[in-house]
């Protein structure tokens, strides 16, 4: 990592122009170049096509690096190359591109497939295919927690949206975490994401926001009902 520019396209790897830095790509191109950019197309989907390495871990008997075709179904992989959700336990969650895309409920996989097409349709992304799986012992707000302290150690602090932005998120959610709260503060996480989103310089901001919008959005009652409780 670098300041720029100049970028890479013109003085990249060596000093020379580099148009391509992704390793994944780079290592594509041999099998391209030997068998033809045709025979590739026919791996995959029609607008996703080749291979992907996708990286999981998470709450699954069998944890690692997998190659798959893209289009392969979301389901069939973790129950497949994954060996199924841990301890038979249910499917809560998945971050199918780590955790700077919106999470996926488990009952929303069945008809996902793993490629850009099927996973934008549902609003997510294969990003870095980074795939977090999450079962039911997992507490929501201990993820968004997690994520959140993850995101504000990374922040180089530019932007006050992101850098004010991620330590708020923090205070409140540790505030949650400690003391609960009310079905409001959940309105009030989701109204700081939305302030943060497209007002910073990078895309980091927007990276942080999605998967903790994303987690007080879809499991909103069982967060409502574990800082509630804590009042009690």
């Amino acid at each position: 990592p670098r300041l720029k520019p100049p970028y890479p396209v013109e003085s990249g790897l060596y000093g020379c122009p580099t148009v391509i830095n992704n390793i994944e790509t780079l290592a594509n191109v041999p099998w391209i170049i030997e068998n033809g950019a045709n025979a590739y197309r026919q791996i995959g989907t029609s607008n996703s096509y080749g291979t992907k390495l996708i990286s999981v871990s998470g709450c699954v008997n069998k944890t690692g690096v997998f190659e798959i075709n893209l289009g392969y179904p979301l389901s069939d992989f973790i129950k497949n190359e994954c060996g199924g959700v841990k301890d038979n336990r249910e499917l809560k969650g998945v971050f199918v591109g780590g955790t700077s895309v919106n999470i996926l409920r488990g009952s929303e996989i069945d008809n996902i497939k793993i490629d850009y097409d099927s996973l934008k349709s549902v609003g997510s992304s294969l990003g870095s295919a980074g795939m977090i799986v999450l079962d039911d012992s997992c507490k929501m707000l201990d993820v968004a927690m997690n994520v959140a302290n993850f995101y504000l150690h990374e922040s180089c602090g530019q932007c006050p949206q992101c850098r004010e932005g991620t330590l708020w998120l923090k205070k409140v959610l540790q505030r949650l975490m400690n003391v609960g709260g009310s079905e409001g503060d959940v309105d009030l996480v989701i109204s700081i994401c939305d302030e943060i989103e497209k007002h910073t310089i990078c895309s980091f901001g927007d990276a942080m926001v999605l998967p903790i919008r994303s987690i007080f959005s879809k499991f909103r009652e069982e967060i409502i009902e574990e800082i509630c409780n804590k009042n009690a």
